[in-house]
């Protein structure tokens, strides 16, 4: 079994490549992403409605929105 090479690097220096290691999206912050791009929106916006601090004003984008999620258009934002 071949021994694994130690690094030559201080801890500092590991500790920030840490930071720079690309992580996985959870499930939700994924879903919120891929809603907005779908809406042409912000992740802000998105967020926004799941809070229930508004709800969005275009007809089109509750379409695109209830279309993407496969929901009822008139129950999606009715909360």
């Amino acid at each position: 079994m071949a021994k694994q090479k130690k690094t030559t690097k201080n801890l500092k220096e590991i500790y920030e490549q840490v930071g720079q290691q690309p992580k996985e999206p959870t499930p939700k912050a994924k879903f919120v992403s891929d809603l907005a791009a779908v809406c042409k929106v912000s992740e802000n916006t998105v967020r926004g409605w799941l809070s229930n601090n508004y709800k969005p004003d275009s007809q089109l984008v509750r379409e695109q929105a209830a279309k993407f999620l496969n929901a009822d258009i008139n129950t999606l934002f009715n909360y």
